[in-house]
């Protein structure tokens, strides 16, 4: 644990990173929002030194990450995460490893749903079997997964255990 230091939590993840985890770190977010309520831009970084880090080099980072201007600015003009990066890193070698697209996904299942419920400990897996139906809703992307007390049942009795489906 450690204490928020401004509550804004860019700052607080760079400064929980830097302390607790002992990486020096950096981390930019920004969130515009338009006035209907919707999100016009968002985005962030999270730039962390690697072992050997040259101390001249992350004193110039440094620099060029305290001048930066706000991050919602720069999405806002148009900047890709690529060419910020590149504007902070100017004349650093840098490797781009990979550009992947931002998606939404879960990989929950109704199997896997089915098979958690069969693990309840029997005291808390017995009310359940007196329901017309047991629901399910994942955390995550919030989609709902019902079973029948037979179902529930039959799991449990095969002592099936948790696995991807």
């Amino acid at each position: 644990m450690v204490q928020l230091v401004s509550s804004e939590v860019a700052e607080d993840l760079a400064w929980y990173l830097t302390t607790s985890e002992q990486i020096p770190s950096s981390v930019g977010l920004g969130v515009l929002p338009r006035e209907d309520g919707h999100i016009a831009v968002a985005g962030g970084f999270l730039i962390q030194a690697l072992p050997g880090a040259d101390d001249a080099q992350l004193a110039e980072l440094e620099s060029r990450l305290l001048a930066l201007p706000p991050l919602t600015s720069l999405l806002r003009e148009g900047l890709s995460p690529a060419a910020i990066l590149d504007r902070i890193f100017s004349g650093i070698e840098t490797i781009h490893q990979a550009t992947l697209p931002l998606v939404f996904d879960c990989s929950c299942s109704r199997p896997q749903a089915l098979a958690i419920l069969a693990l309840l400990p029997e005291e808390e897996r017995r009310p359940l079997l007196a329901e017309k139906e047991i629901t399910v809703t994942c955390e995550f992307c919030r989609e709902h997964y019902s079973f029948t007390p037979e179902e529930l049942s039959g799991k449990a009795e095969a002592g099936e255990s948790i696995t991807k489906q």
